[in-house]
């Protein structure tokens, strides 16, 4: 949309100095290009300003994103020992049981 606009008013520049011929047309011809290049380039100055902010933020949010994996990770490995602990508590309890039952039998 900005090159077509500045299409446009390359074109109307461009066929008033060809319905008004002067000596410097060559000049103003130059400087009319000087000034869409330097149009272009602060566009895309600003395209990578803001890329670099979104790349900046897409790090800090892997960033945080990482450290809440890490977290997770430390949880679930807590949790696996408590349900292991747990598990052989009750195993042992089981034991305790059978063999007090064992120890009452009488055949």
């Amino acid at each position: 949309m900005l090159s077509s606009m500045h299409s446009m008013q390359r074109q109307h520049v461009l066929a008033y100095l060809e319905a008004n011929y002067t000596p410097s047309k060559q000049a103003v011809t130059y400087r009319l290009h000087a000034d869409m290049v330097s149009s272009v380039f602060r566009q895309k100055q600003k395209e990578l300003h803001a890329a670099e902010r979104s790349l900046a933020d897409l790090r800090l949010r892997y960033e945080r994103m990482k450290m809440k994996v890490m977290h997770l990770r430390e949880e679930v490995e807590n949790a696996e020992k408590a349900r292991l602990n747990y598990s052989l508590n009750l195993d042992e309890a089981d034991w305790m049981r059978r063999q007090e039952e064992l120890s009452t039998f009488t055949p």
